[in-house]
């Protein structure tokens, strides 16, 4: 009897210890959350090694993850990206694949924030994946409304709008229905800024200001601060500049006690627009040299090109020419970095959304069958209360039933499966026909090697003639001049690796949106209506870059000076592939001056006159009624 009552007495006191010991994890890891939350991050660390101690003698992985996660949190909030990465990949290590479903989940949801911070866009929509399926299996409504406006964040940044607002108004309906205004407030927000690089600048506001007023009435100020960045832009692309230094200071006033933030150095950078708007290049490259250094130390990379961009012009408006050119030069390096995996994020959003509709269907086809089947056991029920015997036959009924329902649904699937599988097979056959070899591969890539050097080679003669015409009173219409010449050989990069045939392109595919670029981007009054008449033709690489170059020229003059007192105006394109002859018309004002005295002063009449003759072709011009460009081609491949 002694014995046992000894051993209960042991038995409560190493429950005791238990029990205060967990209570002792449980309250390090509590404080350690209220100090995170009140954004002093020093005393939550201390907190966490505190927690460590305890965790590690008792060999807890589930408290090492929650540390982890934690101070990952932390790491993330100091802009100490790859630290922040680091503990986030030690706390899934510690969490048990079963167990651990939400943390884990939670884990890949910070790892896609810090992914996109750092413009790996490709890595932050794996683990925006990996963490919305684990939601959607834990049926967590508010974190799925969540992972829909992070996903819908990292198309917004990589231009691709239709699928951030498919995703944002995704999350917008599932944070409706729970009545959960603070992520209302993140998509209205962010649907403003799409609308605001769109320039529909009443439909950017009427966002904002939504966003706006739920985030300071519930005294998130933080947040509020994004809507006030984003305000300042929209007034700033109206030339309202008090209203946006107004925003800015809010901004400013909320962020000024976070000094190594993101935040705050893009409040930064909003000031060196400001003042760059106001002629002020000195103060304007100050603050976005802040914003730069800031940027490029903490990885920051999708800031990085739109910094350069500003620190150029604001050196090259301030008299530094030669100190701009640099970092017009990191301006391309950094654009080129971050916009290079757009296509496989795209590739990979379509293929989930494939994948997710296919699951859907089968989820909703399931669910109607189960409506079927208790649609008809109600109707059962009633009348088993009848007698015994009816009661025998319906249950008999039921079960042929049911059974009948099993066998259809298996037959339909195993056909589905059945097809499926076909396709499969159909795709590796197609797949299998289409590798090349390795010496293919290798050639292929010398010829890309090739046209990206010729190419750059014609964009940085482009900007050397440029800066001959170029003067502090028109510099910004000859950088939109330059910027078309490029995105004209750009368009053809970006049809040519849509196109199966990497060696020639669709001409009136090409010209068609080429000349919708041109009109859009000039932003002129005059309603223009194109006709494009030319054969379904399809042209050498080397052939449809100059051709392109020649028609932008001849394009843009059109606009700009061949309608000054008319709203409405025609450019006609056309090609004769027998005569090998291009014609490009306007029903302008025309000109009484010739070509030559066109010329003058004018880099692209000098461009059209010498892609001409790159192309072995003869040039003719009539300026009477209108302008005419006749240009002939030996050949036409």
């Amino acid at each position: 009897m002694k014995h046992y009552l000894f051993i209960f007495v042991f038995l409560n006191i190493f429950n005791s210890i238990a029990v205060e010991y967990n209570d002792s994890l449980t309250v390090y890891l509590k404080t350690a959350q209220d100090f995170y939350t009140q954004r002093e991050y020093q005393k939550a660390k201390n907190e966490i090694r505190l927690s460590f101690k305890h965790t590690k003698k008792n060999q807890s992985n589930y408290n090492l993850g929650k540390e982890y996660l934690l101070l990952g949190k932390i790491y993330k909030e100091q802009s100490y990206l790859d630290t922040a990465l680091q503990n986030f990949n030690l706390a899934l290590d510690n969490f048990e694949s079963d167990i651990d479903s939400d943390n884990r989940a939670e884990v890949y949801l910070e790892k896609g924030r810090i992914f996109r911070r750092k413009a790996e866009y490709s890595k932050a929509f794996s683990s925006f994946h990996q963490s919305l399926k684990l939601f959607e299996q834990l049926n967590d409504s508010a974190k799925i409304g969540s992972l829909k406006l992070n996903i819908g964040n990292v198309f917004n940044e990589i231009r691709r709008f239709s699928y951030a607002i498919k995703s944002y108004k995704e999350a917008i309906y599932i944070y409706t229905k729970l009545d959960l205004e603070s992520g209302l407030s993140g998509c209205y927000n962010n649907l403003g800024n799409i609308y605001t690089y769109k320039e529909i600048f009443d439909s950017a506001s009427y966002y904002l200001y939504k966003s706006l007023e739920i985030r300071i009435k519930k005294g998130d100020y933080n947040q509020a601060a994004y809507t006030y960045q984003n305000l300042t832009s929209v007034y700033l692309q109206q030339k309202k500049i008090d209203s946006a230094m107004l925003f800015i200071q809010k901004s400013l006033a909320i962020h000024k006690d976070m000094p190594n933030s993101y935040e705050l150095h893009m409040d930064y950078y909003f000031i060196g627009e400001i003042y760059k708007e106001k002629n002020n290049y000195k103060k304007a490259y100050e603050y976005y040299k802040k914003t730069f250094e800031w940027a490029k130390e903490n990885k920051a990379y999708q800031l990085l090109p739109e910094v350069c961009l500003s620190i150029g012009v604001s050196l090259y408006e301030g008299g530094k020419k030669n100190k701009s050119a640099y970092y017009f030069n990191q301006y391309k390096i950094y654009k080129d970095t971050l916009h290079k995996d757009d296509y496989k994020i795209e590739e990979s959003f379509i293929n989930y959304e494939f994948v997710k509709d296919s699951m859907m269907s089968n989820q909703l086809n399931l669910q109607k069958e189960i409506s079927e089947i208790e649609n008809s056991n109600l109707e059962l029920k009633k009348k088993m209360s009848n007698n015994n015997f009816m009661y025998l036959l319906i249950v008999i009924l039921i079960l042929i039933i049911s059974t009948f329902l099993i066998y259809y649904s298996v037959k339909k699937r195993l056909n589905q499966s059945i097809k499926h599988k076909q396709i499969v097979e159909s795709q590796n056959k197609e797949l299998k026909r289409t590798l090349i070899s390795k010496e293919e591969k290798e050639i292929l890539l010398k010829e890309v090697h090739h046209r990206v050097k010729n190419n750059l080679q014609i964009i940085s003669s482009l900007i050397r003639l440029q800066t001959q015409y170029t003067s502090a009173e028109n510099y910004q219409s000859k950088i939109n001049d330059t910027e078309n010449r490029i995105r004209s050989m750009a368009l053809v990069h970006e049809k040519l690796y849509k196109n199966e045939d990497i060696s020639k392109l669709n001409a009136k595919a090409y010209i068609e949106e080429l000349s919708e670029n041109i009109y859009h981007s000039l932003k002129t009054k005059t309603e223009i209506k194109f006709i494009i008449n030319i054969p379904d033709i399809n042209l050498k690489i080397d052939t449809l870059i100059p051709l392109g170059l020649i028609i932008n020229e001849i394009v843009s003059n059109s606009i700009k000076y061949a309608f000054p007192n008319t709203i409405k105006g025609m450019i006609k394109i056309e090609i004769d592939n027998e005569t090998k002859v291009l014609k490009v018309i306007d029903n302008g004002i025309g000109t009484k001056l010739t070509y030559n005295e066109l010329s003058k002063d004018s880099l692209g009449m000098e461009l059209i006159e010498t892609l001409s003759d790159q192309l072995d072709a003869i040039l003719e011009f009539n300026g009477v009624n209108g302008f005419n460009y006749t240009i002939k081609f030996k050949q036409l491949v």
